[in-house]
């Protein structure tokens, strides 16, 4: 079974760092933005070190597409948390 390891900025209410969680990509956002269900709860997840359009801007749809093809519904994707937004 191949994974697909995230490395993310977790969007949710989380400990900050350190976090690692294992689940299925349910939405992407955009080209750097994704849902990840993980027992049974949804995460919204940012990817870091990731500088992806908008879907409006130019190229949006193409990132977004990208992301999408590597991981959206992909059984086994692992997500290790670098930290939270501010204010999340």
């Amino acid at each position: 079974m191949r994974r697909i390891v995230l490395a993310a900025l977790l969007l949710s209410t989380l400990p900050a760092a350190g976090v690692e969680l294992h689940g299925i990509v349910t939405e992407v956002q955009d080209g750097d933005s994704v849902t990840l269900l993980a027992a049974g709860t949804s995460y919204k997840i940012r990817l870091v070190d990731i500088d992806a359009p908008e879907l409006a801007q130019p190229r949006g749809k193409d990132s977004w597409a990208s992301l999408s093809g590597m991981c959206k519904s992909k059984p086994a994707v692992r997500v290790r948390g670098h930290g939270r937004r501010p204010g999340s």
